[in-house]
């Protein structure tokens, strides 16, 4: 038997589909936290019978982190109980994981050691960052006593593998090795049935100019998003440009700037790009990874431009990673292979010349 760990929506849909393409007839479980919304998706989850099990924690990763690093390894050791931990009772082979920093993920992983197993760890693409990540690393900075066990049964001694859609844009250490997850074909792929029964059909909006926007309000991060998307819209018009929210927004900046704005908290963005008419849309971000997720999951063709390179303020974490110019040098070779694709100005001036250019061909 298998278990998967979810705690965004994302991070479930990659899990529901390494699950039917690669692990069909394995009966698996699912762990999902409260760091998401999930309560309206867990009968249709339970009906459509592709995981065996559904155990939900009452945790979230902002309000619990902090509690959680400073007792992790009281958990672990069984000094301290851990809420429903005890739910985690089956004997699994394979544990699947999608973040690596994750204290909550690696306490499920330690419970099932506990439990008298050693599962293969998969750990599964739920991001950008997933590309450029030091696994090693990051498992021994992590502040978990992983001493605890003996050698044979450590966490970074039985990771199997790191799954992505796209392993040559893995940019990351090469401790581990990295495998392909089974891209979809929207037009014959039973995956998608099993994601509509799961999320709903989705509905992409009108607007020809998507803003995939991101949280550094949240995050503590001065920026000038704002000016340069006025820019744009001086260009293009503020009516031919919707702001798709971050899940850790609110509308509030974006709306008091005439801005029109759309969230759905309760599906992934990835099932949106599925609509006939995204292949017209085009994406702009400042370094967004779900700009680029439809041509990894789909291999859909579309047009992006990303902005981080005349933000004068604030980058966030993952574009300021010492391996994110690799990866990302790598995705704009994968984008304009056949034709351009994907943009990244150095200026305003040659943003202003690419949105030209664009209203043009476009």
């Amino acid at each position: 038997m298998i278990l998967f760990v979810c705690e965004t929506f994302f991070q479930l849909l990659n899990a529901v589909n390494i699950k039917e393409q690669c692990y069909k007839e394995e009966k698996a479980d699912l762990v999902l936290t409260e760091s998401s919304d999930f309560s309206q998706l867990l009968k249709a989850l339970k009906n459509i019978g592709t995981f065996e099990n559904i155990i939900l924690f009452d945790f979230v990763q902002e309000r619990d982190r902090e509690e959680l690093k400073i007792n992790i390894n009281k958990y672990i050791s069984g000094e301290k109980k851990y809420k429903n931990l005890n739910d985690i009772k089956e004997e699994y082979s394979d544990y699947f994981m999608p973040v690596d920093t994750s204290l909550f993920q690696k306490l499920i992983y330690y419970k099932i050691v506990c439990n008298g197993y050693i599962p293969k760890v998969h750990i599964f693409e739920e991001g950008m960052l997933t590309y450029f990540q030091d696994v090693l690393f990051n498992l021994k900075n992590d502040g978990i006593k992983h001493g605890f066990f003996p050698d044979e049964k450590r966490l970074c001694n039985n990771i199997d593998e790191i799954l992505v859609y796209d392993p040559d844009l893995f940019s990351g250490s090469n401790y581990y090795q990295v495998n392909r997850i089974p891209k979809i074909d929207p037009e014959i792929s039973q995956v998608i049935k099993v994601f509509n029964g799961i999320f709903g059909e989705c509905h992409m909006p009108k607007e020809k100019y998507i803003y995939l926007a991101e949280p550094f309000a949240v995050e503590g991060l001065n920026n000038d998003e704002m000016t340069i998307l006025d820019g744009i819209a001086d260009i293009v018009g503020k009516e031919n440009i919707i702001v798709k929210l971050h899940p850790r927004m609110d509308s509030g900046i974006y709306e008091s700037n005439g801005y029109k704005t759309f969230v759905e908290t309760k599906k992934p963005w990835e099932l949106f790009v599925l609509h006939s008419e995204f292949e017209k849309k085009i994406l702009i971000t400042v370094s967004s990874g779900a700009a680029i997720t439809s041509k990894l999951l789909y291999n859909n063709k579309y047009k992006v431009i990303y902005l981080y390179r005349i933000m004068a303020l604030s980058l966030r974490y993952h574009v300021k990673h010492k391996c994110f110019p690799d990866f990302f040098k790598k995705v704009y070779q994968l984008f304009n292979e056949e034709e351009k694709n994907l943009f990244c100005p150095n200026s305003v001036l040659e943003l202003k010349m690419t949105i030209k250019y664009l209203e043009g061909e476009t």
